[in-house]
């Protein structure tokens, strides 16, 4: 696996990553490259399970910082409105780009989970728009 460190005389950002914790550079990391937020200003919430629509955003976000544009309009998702405004750009984005895709009956399902396989999709999918 790839060694992550973080720069010498980095604070904790969240009060639930702590330095001592095994995750701590790989958070730490990928909020400072902008990738990743915390659920607060102050939690990151390391140990929750996230959700189709913060997936969608950490990954709009990691394109963002690898330099990757991509726009996109509104979403023709049917539950468009149920979209948290800091994903509605993200999702938008990564569905005209084919990135994401919704449900069957349409919809975007924005507070469900994503599960492994849509997790796998999701990562192929991002992988073929690296630089």
């Amino acid at each position: 696996t790839a060694e992550i460190t973080v720069p010498e005389g980095a604070e904790a950002v969240f009060d639930d990553v702590k330095e001592e914790h095994w995750h701590f550079p790989y958070i730490m990391a990928a909020y400072r490259l902008g990738m990743v937020q915390g659920k607060t200003e102050k939690e990151f919430r390391p140990d929750e399970q996230i959700t189709r629509e913060e997936a969608a955003a950490v990954v709009f976000r990691t394109l963002t910082a690898a330099g990757v544009s991509l726009e996109g309009a509104a979403g023709n998702f049917t539950d468009e409105s149920e979209i948290s405004a800091f994903a509605k750009e993200a999702a938008a984005a990564l569905a005209v780009n084919g990135v994401i895709t919704g449900m069957e009956d349409g919809s975007f399902r924005p507070a469900d989970y994503l599960t492994r396989a849509q997790a796998a999709a999701l990562l192929s999918r991002f992988y073929h728009l690296l630089p």
